[in-house]
C-alpha cells in the first residue's frame, strides 16, 4: 500500500513539476536554475521518509498493544490486522477453554463404566508429555476415578488421533492371559462406520444428536471381541465450555466490521449449539458442500454460503485452508 501511494505522489509530482518546467522556460528563465528548482520541488515532494515514519508509528503501537497484553510477533501483523475484514477461528481453545469435563458414559450391552474408560485409555497417549487435552481426561478418569491399572497391557501397535481419520486405534496383548485385542476411540460416526451394526446405528445416532445439541462433544469407544469382530461399548459425552471472554469478543469485532466464522471438526449440532451461546448466528453448515461428492449445483453456491455463513462444523484441515482461500479470492482480508 506505501509503494502504491509513493507511486501515485511520484507520478502526479512529476507531471506537476513539468508543467512549472514548460512555464517557466517559456517566461525566458534560464534553463539550469529552472531545473535545479523543479528537482527540489520533485524530490521535497516525494515521501521518502513514509516508510520510516510508519515504522516508527507501529513500533510505538507496538508497545501500547504490549501493555493491554496482545501478543505481537511482528510490526507488519499489526497492519495486516487493521485491514483484516473476516476474522475465521477454530472452536476449541480459542472460542472455548479447551478444558474438558468427562461427563457420565452412556453403554451398550453388558459393558461397563470400567470396561469403556478401559478402552478409552488403551486407546490414548498415557505419557503426560505427548498427551491431547481428550487423551488426558479420559486417562485421568480411568487412573483417578476408576483405579485402572495398565502394567498388564502392552502395546503391540498404536495409531495416534488422525484429524482425517478423526479416530484412534490400539492393538493390545495381555500379559497374563496372553489375550490380543483392538481398542478404539473417535468421532461416534466413524466407531459406527467401523462397528457396522445397524441394529444399533439408529439409537447411537439419535443420542449422539441429543448430546450435540446440548453442546456435549462425544466420543464413541469400541473394541473387538474374541472373533476379532469390532463391538461397540457406547459413548463418552465431553463438554468444553465457552470463555468467559468470547461472545464480548466477538461483539467488539463485529463493531469494527469485522465478519466472525467459526471452524470445527465437531458435529454441527455441537457447532450450531455454541454459535447460539455465543451469539454468534445461525448459519452454521457441514462440509459437505466442500466434499468431492457434491453437485454441481452445490458447488455453484459454495461460494456465497462461505460469505454469508457464521460458522462451519465437521471440516476438516483441508477444508479449513479451502475456506480461508476462497475468501482470499473474493478479495476479503482475513485472520
Amino acid at each position: 500500500m506505501l509503494f502504491h501511494v509513493s507511486l501515485s505522489i511520484l507520478f502526479i509530482s512529476t507531471g506537476l513539476v513539468l508543467i512549472i518546467l514548460f512555464v517557466e522556460l517559456a517566461k525566458g528563465n534560464n534553463f539550469l536554475q529552472t531545473l535545479g528548482i523543479c528537482v527540489v520541488l520533485l524530490v521535497a515532494c516525494v515521501p521518502i521518509a513514509m516508510q520510516a515514519v510508519c515504522v516508527a508509528t507501529m513500533a510505538v503501537g507496538a508497545n501500547s498493544l504490549a501493555q493491554r497484553k496482545a501478543v505481537v510477533t511482528r510490526l507488519s501483523a499489526i497492519e495486516e490486522l487493521a485491514g483484516m475484514e473476516v476474522l475465521c477461528t477454530d472452536k476449541a481453545g480459542t472460542l472455548t477453554k479447551n478444558e474438558l469435563t468427562v461427563q457420565k458414559p452412556r453403554l451398550l450391552g453388558s459393558w461397563s463404566v470400567e470396561d469403556i474408560f478401559l478402552s478409552a485409555a488403551l486407546a490414548s497417549k498415557r505419557e503426560s508429555d505427548s498427551q491431547d487435552t481428550i487423551d488426558k481426561c479420559i486417562t485421568q478418569i480411568a487412573k483417578n476415578i476408576h483405579k485402572l491399572k495398565f502394567d498388564i497391557y502392552e502395546e503391540e501397535d498404536f495409531l495416534s488421533f488422525d484429524p482425517k481419520l478423526k479416530r484412534a486405534k490400539v492393538s493390545i496383548r495381555n500379559a497374563s492371559t496372553g489375550e490380543t485385542f483392538k481398542c478404539t476411540k473417535g468421532a461416534p460416526q466413524v466407531v459406527l462406520a467401523l462397528v457396522n451394526d445397524l441394529r444399533i446405528e439408529e439409537d447411537m445416532s439419535r443420542l449422539v444428536e441429543e448430546l450435540a445439541a446440548g453442546g456435549y462433544r462425544t466420543l464413541g469407544v469400541a473394541r473387538t471381541d474374541k472373533y476379532g469382530k469390532w463391538v461397540m461399548q457406547g459413548l463418552i459425552p465431553l463438554y468444553d465450555p465457552p470463555r468467559e471472554d468470547t461472545a464480548e469478543t466477538i461483539h467488539k469485532a463485529r463493531m469494527l466490521h469485522i465478519n466472525v466464522k467459526m471452524a470445527t471438526g465437531d458435529q454441527i449440532s455441537i457447532g450450531k449449539e455454541t454459535a447460539r451461546i455465543l451469539k454468534l448466528g445461525y448459519r452454521v453448515y457441514n462440509s459437505e458442500l466442500m466434499n468431492e461428492s457434491a453437485t454441481q449445483v452445490q458447488r455453484q453456491l459454495l461460494d456465497n454460503v462461505i460469505l454469508e455463513a457464521d460458522g462451519f462444523a465437521e471440516v476438516f484441515p483441508e477444508h479449513k485452508f479451502a475456506i480461508v482461500q476462497i475468501l482470499q479470492e473474493k478479495g476479503k482480508r482475513w485472520e
